[in-house]
C-alpha cells in the first residue's frame, strides 16, 4: 500500500546521508556534548538537523508507481508541498528538483531513492531551526569555515516563522494532505502506525543509531559544505607568486559572495582534509569573482 507518513521529531537528533561518513561530516564530540543522537539514514544526501520545530512528509510507493526519471518522481510528490505553502501565502517553488524555496531562500530539503520495491521520497517543512547547533556540530576544516557557514545558512536557509504568521503553522498538516490527494487524484485512507509497524521502526531506529560518538585524530574532514541548492562553502588555496595561502569562499551560483582568509592555516592537518587536493585560485581569479566548483 502507498503510504504518505507525515511526522515531527520528539526530541532533537542529527541525520546523515547512507554514503556519508559520520567521521568526516560532523563533530561527534560536540553532538555527545549537546545530547544529540545520530542515525545513518537508508537514504542518501547530506547532514541534517531534526527537531519538533518541523514536520516531515515521507512518501513510500511502490517503484511502479513513480517514474524512474529522479527529477520526474520529485516534481511528483513535491508538488503538493510547494502547492500548500502557496495556499497560505508564500512564494514557493521547487529549485533544482528538490529543494523547496520560499524567496529564493531554503524553507525545505527533501532526499530520495529506492528501497527494495519501495520509492520513497522524504522532505520537511521548517517552522523554526537552531541554526547554531547546525553549525556547531558540522566537521569544518578550520574555524573560519565554520563561521562562513553558519552566516550562509542564517542567509540561505528560511523558516515559517521567518515567512509567514505562526498562526499559519497549524494549516499545514490539513493542507498537505489536502493537496496530496487532489495531485495524485487518489483517496486518501487515514490510519495511526500499528503496534507492528511501531515495534519495527523501534527496532530500525536501534540500527541506524551510530553509537560511538567520538572523532578519530586523523580522519578525513570535508573541504566543502552545501548550505542549500544554489550556495556552498569551500576551503581552497589561494596562490600569489611563489607563496599561497588558504581561503574560505562562499559560492552562489558560482560567483564567490564571500571570502575569509585563514588565519593559522599552519596549525591544520592538510593530508585529514578530504580531497587534500585542494582546489587553487590566483589572487587575480579571486578579484574576477567567479568560482568553477
Amino acid at each position: 500500500m502507498d503510504t504518505i507518513l507525515l511526522c515531527s521529531p520528539a526530541e532533537p537528533y542529527l541525520c546523515i546521508g547512507f554514503h556519508q561518513n559520520p567521521q568526516e561530516v560532523l563533530e561527534l564530540n560536540t553532538c555527545n556534548s549537546l545530547g544529540l543522537p545520530v542515525i545513518q539514514r537508508k537514504l542518501g544526501g547530506g547532514t541534517t538537523y531534526l527537531d519538533c520545530n518541523q514536520i516531515f512528509y515521507q512518501c513510500i510507493f511502490h517503484r511502479t508507481r513513480i517514474s524512474s526519471i529522479p527529477a520526474k518522481a520529485y516534481e511528483m510528490l513535491l508538488s503538493p508541498p510547494v502547492s500548500a505553502l502557496r495556499q497560505i501565502g508564500l512564494n514557493a517553488f521547487l529549485r533544482e528538483a528538490n529543494e523547496i524555496e520560499v524567496n529564493e531562500r531554503r524553507i525545505a530539503g527533501t532526499g530520495g531513492g529506492r528501497i527494495k520495491d519501495a520509492c520513497v521520497v522524504v522532505g520537511n517543512i521548517l517552522f523554526d531551526f537552531n541554526y547554531d547547533a547546525m553549525q556547531a556540530v558540522i566537521r569544518a576544516p578550520c574555524e573560519e569555515s565554520r563561521q562562513v557557514a553558519g552566516n550562509a545558512m542564517r542567509n540561505r536557509i528560511t523558516t515559517m516563522r521567518n515567512e509567514a504568521p505562526s498562526k499559519c503553522e497549524e494549516q499545514i498538516p490539513d493542507l498537505l494532505i489536502e493537496e496530496y490527494g487532489r495531485q495524485l487524484g487518489r483517496d486518501i485512507v487515514y490510519s495511526e502506525p500499528t503496534v507492528k509497524e511501531w515495534r519495527k521502526s523501534n527496532s530500525l531506529n536501534r540500527k541506524l543509531r551510530i553509537r560511538k560518538l567520538q572523532n578519530t585524530p586523523g580522519k578525513k574532514i570535508m573541504n566543502s559544505f552545501k548550505v542549500s541548492a544554489s550556495t556552498y562553502i569551500e576551503l581552497v588555496r589561494v596562490s600569489g607568486g611563489s607563496e599561497y595561502s588558504l581561503a574560505v569562499l562562499q559560492v552562489k551560483h558560482g560567483v564567490i559572495e564571500a571570502m575569509v582568509p585563514v588565519s593559522n592555516w599552519t596549525g591544520l592537518d592538510l593530508d585529514a582534509i578530504c580531497g587534500a587536493e585542494l582546489n587553487v585560485l590566483s589572487e587575480s581569479k579571486i578579484q574576477e569573482g567567479r568560482f568553477r566548483h
